[in-house]
Protein backbone atom coordinates (compact mmCIF):
# COMPACT_ATOMS: atom_id res chain seq x y z
CA UNK A 1 0.00 0.00 0.00
CA UNK A 2 1.29 3.13 -0.70
CA UNK A 3 2.02 6.14 1.71
CA UNK A 4 1.72 9.81 1.02
CA UNK A 5 2.85 12.58 2.53
CA UNK A 6 1.68 16.02 3.06
CA UNK A 7 3.06 17.16 0.28
CA UNK A 8 2.04 14.53 -2.32
CA UNK A 9 -1.08 14.65 -4.01
CA UNK A 10 -3.70 12.16 -5.19
CA UNK A 11 -5.91 12.32 -7.95
CA UNK A 12 -9.56 11.98 -6.97
CA UNK A 13 -11.67 9.81 -9.15
CA UNK A 14 -15.85 9.47 -9.38
CA UNK A 15 -16.90 6.70 -7.47
CA UNK A 16 -19.96 5.84 -9.84
CA UNK A 17 -18.34 4.28 -12.92
CA UNK A 18 -14.96 2.95 -13.15
CA UNK A 19 -14.50 4.45 -17.05
CA UNK A 20 -15.84 8.13 -15.91
CA UNK A 21 -12.89 10.65 -15.86
CA UNK A 22 -14.38 14.15 -15.27
CA UNK A 23 -12.99 15.92 -12.20
CA UNK A 24 -14.88 15.08 -8.67
CA UNK A 25 -17.24 17.49 -7.33
CA UNK A 26 -19.19 16.01 -4.63
CA UNK A 27 -19.74 13.73 -2.05
CA UNK A 28 -21.96 11.88 -0.54
CA UNK A 29 -22.91 10.97 2.97
CA UNK A 30 -20.94 7.71 3.25
CA UNK A 31 -17.38 9.29 1.79
CA UNK A 32 -18.03 8.74 -2.11
CA UNK A 33 -16.80 11.41 -4.50
CA UNK A 34 -18.63 11.76 -7.67
CA UNK A 35 -18.56 13.89 -11.13
CA UNK A 36 -21.03 16.50 -11.12
CA UNK A 37 -23.19 14.60 -13.78
CA UNK A 38 -23.04 11.76 -11.15
CA UNK A 39 -23.27 13.56 -8.38
CA UNK A 40 -26.49 15.36 -9.30
CA UNK A 41 -27.95 11.36 -10.28
CA UNK A 42 -26.27 10.38 -6.73
CA UNK A 43 -28.80 13.10 -4.73
CA UNK A 44 -32.01 11.43 -5.70
CA UNK A 45 -30.64 7.91 -3.53
CA UNK A 46 -28.80 9.41 -1.01
CA UNK A 47 -27.71 12.73 0.61
CA UNK A 48 -24.76 14.39 -1.63
CA UNK A 49 -23.65 17.76 -2.10
CA UNK A 50 -20.75 20.17 -3.41
CA UNK A 51 -17.12 20.10 -2.08
CA UNK A 52 -15.92 23.38 -0.95
CA UNK A 53 -12.50 24.05 -2.51
CA UNK A 54 -10.98 23.44 0.68
CA UNK A 55 -12.40 20.15 1.38
CA UNK A 56 -11.55 18.98 -2.15
CA UNK A 57 -7.82 19.99 -1.38
CA UNK A 58 -7.87 17.97 1.74
CA UNK A 59 -9.24 15.03 0.03
CA UNK A 60 -6.31 15.54 -2.53
CA UNK A 61 -4.00 15.20 0.41
CA UNK A 62 -5.30 12.01 1.77
CA UNK A 63 -6.85 13.57 4.68
CA UNK A 64 -10.46 13.50 5.75
CA UNK A 65 -13.72 15.60 6.35
CA UNK A 66 -16.90 14.97 7.63
CA UNK A 67 -20.03 14.92 5.07
CA UNK A 68 -21.93 17.47 7.05
CA UNK A 69 -18.84 20.38 8.13
CA UNK A 70 -20.35 23.65 8.66
CA UNK A 71 -17.08 25.16 9.05
CA UNK A 72 -15.67 27.66 6.69
CA UNK A 73 -12.20 27.10 5.45
CA UNK A 74 -11.07 29.79 7.99
CA UNK A 75 -13.42 28.00 10.79
CA UNK A 76 -11.33 24.72 10.08
CA UNK A 77 -8.20 26.11 10.47
CA UNK A 78 -9.01 27.89 13.60
CA UNK A 79 -10.69 24.47 14.89
CA UNK A 80 -8.06 21.82 13.39
CA UNK A 81 -5.24 23.63 12.83
CA UNK A 82 -4.39 26.55 14.94
CA UNK A 83 -0.58 27.46 15.26
CA UNK A 84 -1.70 27.98 11.08
CA UNK A 85 -4.69 29.85 11.71
CA UNK A 86 -2.70 32.10 14.13
CA UNK A 87 0.31 32.61 11.29
CA UNK A 88 -2.47 33.51 8.67
CA UNK A 89 -4.51 35.96 10.62
CA UNK A 90 -1.99 37.12 12.77
CA UNK A 91 -4.33 35.32 16.13
CA UNK A 92 -3.83 34.13 18.87
CA UNK A 93 -4.06 30.03 18.49
CA UNK A 94 -6.75 29.03 20.81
Amino acid sequence: MATYTTTEVRALTCDMETDCLAPVTHIDNRGFTYCKRHGVMRQYDVPCRQLRAWEKRELERNGSIYYDTAYTFKEHLRVFYPEEYARRFNAQPD
